[in-house]
Protein backbone atom coordinates (compact mmCIF):
# COMPACT_ATOMS: atom_id res chain seq x y z
CA UNK A 1 0.00 0.00 0.00
CA UNK A 2 2.86 2.14 0.65
CA UNK A 3 4.61 1.90 -2.61
CA UNK A 4 1.57 2.27 -4.31
CA UNK A 5 1.03 5.35 -2.32
CA UNK A 6 4.61 6.61 -3.26
CA UNK A 7 4.05 5.55 -6.93
CA UNK A 8 0.95 7.85 -7.49
CA UNK A 9 2.70 10.35 -5.74
CA UNK A 10 5.59 10.24 -8.10
CA UNK A 11 3.30 10.47 -11.15
CA UNK A 12 1.48 13.13 -10.02
CA UNK A 13 4.44 15.12 -9.24
CA UNK A 14 5.67 14.78 -12.34
CA UNK A 15 3.08 15.56 -14.17
CA UNK A 16 2.70 18.67 -12.41
CA UNK A 17 6.32 19.78 -13.44
CA UNK A 18 5.35 18.76 -17.23
CA UNK A 19 2.00 21.62 -16.40
CA UNK A 20 4.29 23.73 -15.03
CA UNK A 21 6.87 24.02 -17.77
CA UNK A 22 4.00 24.34 -20.77
CA UNK A 23 2.56 27.02 -18.48
CA UNK A 24 5.78 28.52 -18.44
CA UNK A 25 7.32 28.30 -21.61
CA UNK A 26 3.76 29.81 -22.87
CA UNK A 27 3.75 32.43 -20.50
CA UNK A 28 4.53 36.14 -21.84
CA UNK A 29 8.05 36.52 -22.37
CA UNK A 30 9.21 38.57 -19.17
CA UNK A 31 12.85 39.99 -19.87
CA UNK A 32 11.59 40.61 -23.94
CA UNK A 33 10.84 38.32 -27.03
CA UNK A 34 13.16 36.48 -28.95
CA UNK A 35 14.48 37.93 -32.26
CA UNK A 36 12.33 37.54 -35.64
CA UNK A 37 8.63 37.40 -34.08
CA UNK A 38 7.04 41.11 -35.85
CA UNK A 39 5.09 39.19 -38.53
CA UNK A 40 7.17 40.75 -41.32
CA UNK A 41 7.13 38.59 -44.43
CA UNK A 42 11.06 38.36 -43.58
CA UNK A 43 10.53 36.85 -40.28
CA UNK A 44 7.24 34.62 -41.04
CA UNK A 45 5.97 34.64 -37.95
CA UNK A 46 4.95 36.87 -34.61
CA UNK A 47 5.20 35.68 -31.09
CA UNK A 48 1.91 33.82 -31.51
CA UNK A 49 3.03 31.30 -33.97
CA UNK A 50 6.44 30.69 -32.21
CA UNK A 51 6.88 27.25 -31.36
CA UNK A 52 5.95 27.17 -26.93
CA UNK A 53 5.33 30.73 -26.93
CA UNK A 54 1.66 32.34 -27.31
CA UNK A 55 -1.29 30.32 -28.90
CA UNK A 56 -2.92 32.79 -31.48
CA UNK A 57 -2.11 31.61 -35.25
CA UNK A 58 -3.98 34.75 -36.14
CA UNK A 59 -3.27 37.83 -35.15
CA UNK A 60 -4.81 41.00 -36.71
CA UNK A 61 -3.64 44.05 -38.31
CA UNK A 62 -4.07 46.51 -35.40
CA UNK A 63 -4.03 50.17 -35.81
CA UNK A 64 -3.02 52.84 -33.56
CA UNK A 65 -0.78 50.33 -31.73
CA UNK A 66 2.71 52.31 -32.75
CA UNK A 67 2.48 55.84 -33.26
CA UNK A 68 5.48 58.37 -34.08
CA UNK A 69 5.93 61.93 -34.71
CA UNK A 70 7.46 61.76 -38.47
CA UNK A 71 5.69 64.22 -40.37
CA UNK A 72 3.44 63.13 -43.04
CA UNK A 73 5.52 64.23 -45.96
CA UNK A 74 7.83 61.14 -44.92
CA UNK A 75 10.80 61.04 -42.45
CA UNK A 76 13.93 63.01 -43.05
CA UNK A 77 17.06 61.01 -43.98
CA UNK A 78 19.75 61.34 -40.60
CA UNK A 79 16.90 62.66 -38.44
CA UNK A 80 15.61 60.90 -35.05
CA UNK A 81 12.30 60.47 -34.42
CA UNK A 82 10.43 58.94 -31.02
CA UNK A 83 7.83 56.18 -31.23
CA UNK A 84 5.26 54.76 -28.75
CA UNK A 85 3.64 51.60 -28.02
CA UNK A 86 0.77 51.99 -26.35
CA UNK A 87 -2.42 49.79 -25.90
CA UNK A 88 -4.94 48.56 -23.39
CA UNK A 89 -5.88 44.66 -22.41
CA UNK A 90 -5.97 41.94 -19.49
CA UNK A 91 -2.70 40.53 -18.27
CA UNK A 92 0.98 40.81 -18.98
CA UNK A 93 1.68 42.60 -21.76
CA UNK A 94 4.88 42.93 -24.38
CA UNK A 95 5.80 43.95 -27.75
CA UNK A 96 8.68 43.58 -30.38
CA UNK A 97 9.28 46.00 -33.54
CA UNK A 98 11.55 46.04 -36.23
CA UNK A 99 12.02 48.81 -38.85
CA UNK A 100 12.69 46.76 -42.35
CA UNK A 101 12.40 46.55 -45.92
CA UNK A 102 10.12 43.48 -47.34
CA UNK A 103 13.07 41.04 -47.63
CA UNK A 104 14.46 41.87 -44.09
CA UNK A 105 16.50 44.34 -44.60
CA UNK A 106 17.32 46.34 -41.90
CA UNK A 107 16.64 50.47 -41.91
CA UNK A 108 18.22 53.19 -39.78
CA UNK A 109 18.96 52.54 -36.19
CA UNK A 110 17.01 51.59 -33.21
CA UNK A 111 17.64 53.64 -30.06
CA UNK A 112 16.65 52.68 -26.85
CA UNK A 113 15.24 55.53 -24.31
CA UNK A 114 15.21 53.77 -21.51
CA UNK A 115 16.68 50.67 -20.37
CA UNK A 116 15.22 49.55 -17.25
CA UNK A 117 11.90 49.40 -15.01
CA UNK A 118 8.64 49.06 -16.33
CA UNK A 119 9.33 50.58 -19.55
CA UNK A 120 12.74 49.59 -20.24
CA UNK A 121 13.58 48.56 -23.84
CA UNK A 122 16.25 46.43 -25.13
CA UNK A 123 17.56 45.58 -28.55
CA UNK A 124 17.56 42.06 -29.57
CA UNK A 125 18.89 40.13 -33.02
CA UNK A 126 20.28 43.41 -33.66
CA UNK A 127 17.42 44.18 -35.52
CA UNK A 128 14.50 44.31 -33.52
CA UNK A 129 13.15 46.23 -29.94
CA UNK A 130 11.57 44.98 -27.25
CA UNK A 131 10.46 44.60 -23.78
CA UNK A 132 12.65 44.57 -20.65
CA UNK A 133 9.92 44.23 -18.38
CA UNK A 134 6.19 42.85 -19.12
CA UNK A 135 3.91 45.30 -17.80
CA UNK A 136 0.84 44.31 -16.04
CA UNK A 137 -1.35 47.47 -15.26
CA UNK A 138 -4.47 47.66 -17.91
CA UNK A 139 -3.01 50.66 -20.37
CA UNK A 140 0.84 49.69 -21.26
CA UNK A 141 3.26 51.99 -22.92
CA UNK A 142 6.81 51.79 -24.19
CA UNK A 143 8.44 54.40 -26.16
CA UNK A 144 12.04 53.98 -28.14
CA UNK A 145 13.86 56.34 -31.03
CA UNK A 146 14.78 55.91 -34.46
CA UNK A 147 17.75 57.21 -36.54
CA UNK A 148 16.10 57.69 -40.65
CA UNK A 149 18.79 55.92 -42.51
CA UNK A 150 20.86 57.32 -45.40
CA UNK A 151 18.95 59.43 -48.30
CA UNK A 152 18.04 57.14 -51.09
CA UNK A 153 16.71 54.47 -48.72
CA UNK A 154 13.26 55.08 -49.88
CA UNK A 155 10.22 53.61 -48.16
CA UNK A 156 10.94 52.19 -44.87
CA UNK A 157 8.28 49.46 -43.01
CA UNK A 158 7.73 48.80 -39.01
CA UNK A 159 6.48 45.60 -38.32
CA UNK A 160 5.32 44.82 -34.99
CA UNK A 161 3.53 42.45 -32.71
CA UNK A 162 2.00 42.75 -29.56
CA UNK A 163 0.77 40.84 -27.06
CA UNK A 164 -2.11 41.28 -24.03
CA UNK A 165 -2.53 38.08 -21.76
CA UNK A 166 -0.50 34.84 -21.81
CA UNK A 167 -2.38 32.75 -24.66
CA UNK A 168 -3.19 35.80 -26.65
CA UNK A 169 -1.87 37.97 -29.13
CA UNK A 170 -3.00 41.12 -28.83
CA UNK A 171 -2.22 42.45 -32.41
CA UNK A 172 0.36 43.09 -35.04
CA UNK A 173 0.88 46.26 -37.35
CA UNK A 174 2.56 47.22 -40.47
CA UNK A 175 3.25 50.68 -40.72
CA UNK A 176 4.67 52.06 -43.53
CA UNK A 177 6.77 55.65 -43.75
CA UNK A 178 7.81 57.38 -46.18
CA UNK A 179 11.01 59.12 -47.15
CA UNK A 180 10.82 63.29 -47.91
CA UNK A 181 12.81 63.95 -50.52
CA UNK A 182 12.68 67.22 -50.70
CA UNK A 183 14.10 67.58 -46.18
CA UNK A 184 17.39 67.30 -45.05
CA UNK A 185 18.93 67.82 -41.44
CA UNK A 186 19.47 71.22 -42.05
CA UNK A 187 16.72 72.12 -43.66
CA UNK A 188 14.79 70.67 -40.54
CA UNK A 189 16.92 72.37 -38.03
CA UNK A 190 16.52 75.75 -39.81
CA UNK A 191 12.60 75.48 -39.76
CA UNK A 192 12.30 75.39 -36.22
CA UNK A 193 11.37 78.34 -34.51
CA UNK A 194 11.57 76.89 -31.36
CA UNK A 195 12.64 73.51 -29.22
CA UNK A 196 10.83 71.36 -26.79
CA UNK A 197 12.96 68.94 -24.59
CA UNK A 198 13.65 66.52 -22.92
CA UNK A 199 11.26 64.81 -25.75
CA UNK A 200 9.48 61.86 -24.71
CA UNK A 201 8.54 63.97 -22.00
CA UNK A 202 8.15 62.21 -18.37
CA UNK A 203 6.45 65.13 -15.87
CA UNK A 204 8.35 68.60 -16.95
CA UNK A 205 8.30 70.01 -20.56
CA UNK A 206 11.18 72.89 -20.96
CA UNK A 207 11.04 75.28 -24.17
CA UNK A 208 13.31 77.60 -25.73
CA UNK A 209 12.78 80.20 -28.63
CA UNK A 210 13.22 83.65 -29.56
CA UNK A 211 11.85 86.89 -30.21
CA UNK A 212 13.02 89.65 -32.25
CA UNK A 213 10.67 92.22 -30.30
CA UNK A 214 8.70 92.67 -27.85
CA UNK A 215 5.02 90.05 -28.57
CA UNK A 216 2.18 88.73 -27.12
CA UNK A 217 3.23 84.32 -26.96
CA UNK A 218 0.77 81.97 -26.51
CA UNK A 219 1.72 77.93 -25.36
CA UNK A 220 -0.94 75.16 -25.67
CA UNK A 221 -1.32 71.52 -26.32
CA UNK A 222 -3.52 69.83 -28.46
CA UNK A 223 -4.09 65.79 -28.97
CA UNK A 224 -3.90 64.28 -32.21
CA UNK A 225 -6.92 64.85 -33.69
CA UNK A 226 -6.03 68.46 -33.27
CA UNK A 227 -8.71 68.82 -29.80
CA UNK A 228 -7.34 71.94 -28.05
CA UNK A 229 -5.98 70.83 -24.31
CA UNK A 230 -4.40 72.81 -22.08
CA UNK A 231 -2.83 76.35 -22.36
CA UNK A 232 0.50 76.87 -20.72
CA UNK A 233 1.38 80.08 -20.82
CA UNK A 234 -0.01 83.06 -22.53
CA UNK A 235 1.59 86.78 -22.10
CA UNK A 236 3.57 89.42 -23.04
CA UNK A 237 8.03 88.69 -23.65
CA UNK A 238 10.36 91.17 -24.39
CA UNK A 239 12.91 90.68 -27.23
CA UNK A 240 15.17 87.92 -27.04
CA UNK A 241 15.96 84.25 -25.88
CA UNK A 242 13.49 82.43 -23.57
CA UNK A 243 13.04 79.03 -21.51
CA UNK A 244 10.22 78.33 -19.80
CA UNK A 245 9.71 74.78 -18.25
CA UNK A 246 6.24 73.59 -17.65
CA UNK A 247 5.17 70.74 -14.63
CA UNK A 248 2.91 68.55 -17.04
CA UNK A 249 2.11 65.67 -14.65
CA UNK A 250 -0.89 64.49 -13.87
CA UNK A 251 -2.48 66.88 -16.25
CA UNK A 252 -1.68 64.16 -19.62
CA UNK A 253 -2.03 60.07 -20.48
CA UNK A 254 0.78 59.18 -22.17
CA UNK A 255 0.52 59.92 -25.80
CA UNK A 256 1.44 61.83 -28.76
CA UNK A 257 0.39 65.55 -28.75
CA UNK A 258 1.14 68.85 -30.48
CA UNK A 259 2.56 71.89 -28.52
CA UNK A 260 2.27 75.15 -30.16
CA UNK A 261 4.22 78.79 -29.83
CA UNK A 262 2.21 81.70 -31.18
CA UNK A 263 4.05 84.84 -31.18
CA UNK A 264 2.62 87.88 -32.75
CA UNK A 265 0.49 86.58 -35.80
CA UNK A 266 2.77 83.50 -36.21
CA UNK A 267 1.49 80.20 -35.20
CA UNK A 268 4.33 76.81 -34.65
CA UNK A 269 3.75 73.43 -34.17
CA UNK A 270 5.89 70.16 -33.00
CA UNK A 271 5.18 66.86 -31.73
CA UNK A 272 5.92 65.46 -28.96
CA UNK A 273 5.72 62.48 -26.61
CA UNK A 274 3.95 61.83 -22.97
CA UNK A 275 4.26 59.41 -21.01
Amino acid sequence: MIRKFTLILTVVFSASLFLDWQYNTAHTNPTGAPAGATGSPADGMTCGTQAACHNNNNPVITNNLLISNIPAAGYTPGATYTFLVNFSGTGNKGFQVSPQKANGQYMGTLINTTTSGSTGTKIVGTKYITHTLAQSAGSANWSFNWTAPAAGSGDVTFYGAYISGRFNVHGKTSVVFQENLAASVNDLSKAKAFTVFPNPVTEKMSMTFSLDKNQKVSIRVYDITGKYLLNLYEGNEDAGDHNKSFDLSGRLNAGMYFVTLEKGDRKYTQKFLFR
